[in-house]
């Protein structure tokens, strides 16, 4: 892994092209409805579960990393958005888009407005995406 000097975010390729952008996920979070920062937390607490893992907020998004990128949370006023990979395109709800990346993944995203939005299907699938990231 590899450490940029001016933001300290880790990447997987030495001098990775990105963003350098430094701020805090409670800065994200900071003007966010309570049921959004509710969602957040429950997403932690699912991901805590599966492994070991880092945050990595920018401006926009905030990215949980294990070797790569697994999955990326977009905190809006009315919703909260993430995206994750998965081997094969599946349109189940609550994922409202989903583009092939590569040859065994393809970006899904999802939306959700209240903390009971996350199914058991959606910790699967996050899973699945941890597990995609560790190859």
């Amino acid at each position: 892994m590899w450490e940029c000097p001016t933001c300290g975010r880790s990447f997987r390729g030495t001098n990775q092209r990105h963003h350098c952008e430094r701020t805090t996920a409670g800065a994200q979070l900071k003007n966010q409805p309570e049921v959004i920062i509710e969602i957040y937390d429950h997403l932690l607490h699912i991901v805590k579960k599966t492994g070991v893992f880092s945050v990595s907020p920018i401006k926009d998004y905030i990215m949980l990393k294990h070797k790569s990128t697994f999955l990326t949370i977009k905190p809006r006023k009315k919703y909260l958005d993430i995206s994750f990979f998965l081997p094969e395109k599946t349109e189940e709800f609550p994922i409202f888009a989903s583009r092939q990346q590569s040859k065994n993944r393809v970006l899904h995203a999802a939306r959700f407005e209240k903390p009971e939005d996350i199914t058991k299907p959606v910790i699967q699938w996050i899973k699945q995406s941890y597990d995609l990231t560790k190859q």
